[in-house]
Parts: C-alpha cells; sequence; structure tokens
C-alpha cells in the first residue's frame, strides 16, 4: 500500500510556480522551458545555471528486541527464556545529491521545490502475520520510504561558488555478522532484507542466547543508529506520521555527520552509519562495527512533510 506523506498535489517551494504537463509526458514546472529532451526553446535564459538535486529512500525489516532472562543447563537438559522489550527496524538507506551545470533555456531566473517522500506499507510480515490495520501514519512491519519528488534547486551559475559533483552512498543502520571462535566476520545487510520473517533474528545477541555462532545475527554500529523504536508488543496503532517523520530526519542527521575518529570514546561516537556489508573495527580490544559511512553534504532542511 503506496501512501504520499505530502497531499497528491505537487506546487513550488517558497511561492515559485505551480506544475503543469507538458509534451512528451514529461512534467515540470510552469514558467520553465522544457529540457532538450523535449524541445529545447533558444533565448537569452540558457544559463548556465547551478542545479542540486537530493534524493532519500530508506527499506527495513521491523524485528524483536530482547535480551535473555534466564538460562539454566545441566548435563540432562538446558532451557532458557527472553524477556521481550519491543521492536526496531534495521534498515538499509539510499541517498544521492548532485550539483551539474545546465545550459537548458528557462523563463525563470530561479527555481526550487522541497524534497517530499511516500510511504509503502504493508499490514503482514513474511510469514503471513498481520499485526493491524494499515492506515495513515503507519510503515507496518516491512517499512519503506521513498523519494517521490527530488529536491530540485535551480540559481545562475557562479564560477566562483559553484563546482559540479555527484555523490550518493548505500549504507545501514545496522550490520549482519557471524562470530564464530571470535572471529567477527561481516556480511552484506541486504541478505536481512530478504529474509521472509525478520523475527527469526533477536537483537541484541549476548552469551546464553543460544544462537549457534556460526548463524548470521544483527549488531549496530559502534555509535548506533536510529532505529524506530516501538517499546513492547508490535501493532500498527503505536505507530505515528510524527514518528515517522522524525525517524526519516533522524536518518539523514546520521548521514550528515562526520565518520567517526575518536577511538578513545567510542561508545560518544558521532554516530554515522555502517557500510555495505560493515567494515570491522578493533577498538580497546573489543571487535566492532564501525560507524564509518555517510553522506556529508546530505541536507535534511529541504525535506518538505507538508
Amino acid at each position: 500500500m503506496a501512501r504520499r506523506l505530502v497531499p497528491a498535489s505537487q506546487g513550488a517551494v517558497s511561492g515559485g510556480p505551480s506544475y503543469s504537463a507538458s509534451a512528451a509526458g514529461v512534467t515540470v514546472p510552469s514558467g520553465v522551458l522544457p529540457p532538450a529532451s523535449v524541445g529545447t526553446v533558444p533565448g537569452p535564459s540558457k544559463g548556465p545555471w547551478a542545479i542540486t538535486t537530493q534524493s532519500l529512500n530508506i527499506e527495513g525489516r521491523r524485528m524483536p528486541r530482547g535480551y535473555v532472562k534466564t538460562q539454566d543447563a545441566s548435563l540432562s537438559a538446558a532451557s532458557g527464556t527472553y524477556t521481550f522489550n519491543g521492536t526496531w527496524v534495521p534498515a538499509i538507506i539510499t541517498a544521492n545529491r548532485s550539483l551539474v551545470k545546465s545550459y537548458d533555456a528557462y523563463t525563470t531566473s530561479s527555481f526550487q521545490q522541497g524534497q517530499k517522500f511516500e510511504i509503502i506499507a504493508q499490514s503482514a510480515d513474511g510469514d503471513g502475520f498481520a499485526y493491524g490495520t494499515v492506515g495513515s501514519g503507519c510503515l507496518g512491519p516491512f517499512p519503506k520510504v521513498v523519494t517521490n519528488q527530488e529536491y530540485y534547486n535551480r540559481i545562475p551559475w557562479d564560477d566562483s561558488l559553484h563546482t559540479e559533483f555527484t555523490s550518493g552512498v548505500e549504507c545501514a543502520n545496522f550490520a549482519l555478522v557471524t562470530s564464530a571462535y571470535g572471529n567477527m566476520q561481516s556480511h552484506d545487510q541486504h541478505e536481512y532484507m530478504s529474509e521472509s520473517n525478520a523475527a527469526t533474528f533477536m537483537w541484541p545477541l549476548q552469551k546464553g542466547s543460544f544462537l549457534n555462532p556460526s548463524d548470521k545475527h544483527i549488531i549496530t554500529p559502534q555509535g548506533g543508529g536510529p532505529g524506530y523504536y516501538i517499546w513492547g508488543p508490535y501493532n500498527t496503532e503505536k505507530e505515528t506520521m510524527s514518528q515517522i517523520i522524525s525517524w526519516i530526519d533522524s536518518i539523514a542527521t546520521h548521514l550528515s555527520k562526520l565518520p567517526y575518529t575518536d577511538k578513545a570514546w567510542y561508545y560518544y561516537s558521532t554516530g554515522t552509519l555502517a557500510s555495505i556489508p560493515g567494515n570491522v573495527d578493533i577498538d580497546h580490544g573489543n571487535t566492532v562495527i564501525a560507524d564509518d559511512t555517510g553522506l556529508m553534504n546530505y541536507d535534511k532542511s529541504v525535506h518538505d512533510f507538508t
């Protein structure tokens, strides 16, 4: 089920021109001459222009959070119980930002539109268990958020200010590892995304969890990460639009932070995100996954949730 975070009608930011359809199925802002693929109109407003764009997509699988409460083992039997605290969302994040120089013709001196998002949600997990009705302000057990309108900003090009660049990253707020015989191995987090039922994983892993260390399990990078925690048993009624907006902005904040460098204080890391697969690091004798990946020029201030 797909829903917009904003009304379906689109409009320019800060009093800019409204949207209208154009030839060849291409949609452009009114007051903007079509790009070359639709037939650029020669004229005095051919630039050059500095055009900045930005996008962000997030895909996750909600999973349980808890710990081993009791365990008992003898030469004849073994047992253990978990305490269930709640759920959180390990997620893969894809972000892009670019600035290009354009000589396309436009009838306005500048134009800007905010970055808008769409929720793609479902009410059931991979085993078909439903957790309530998916309505407005709900991501469900398999959350997915996509940019359905890129941030776009066009201003006149200034050689003293502008340099073309294209930047992008695919990263995660978690790592997928095995840790047999004390040797941590990192694996591609996409494997977790392909699991039919994310609840087969329990986080955090700890001594006595009865998990074979050769099995793949999830840990967070050194500085943690934005996890969209919900305490207690999960159902869709516990979600709100304000929580979702906060989660999106929190991921954006982590994307733009400086990479972690101060190993003397790794518990107080600046907390970016993990690469895919995560980079194994040693810190004060502890084997950890580095929080060393992000997109420093990502700007969450252009998010538009209106």
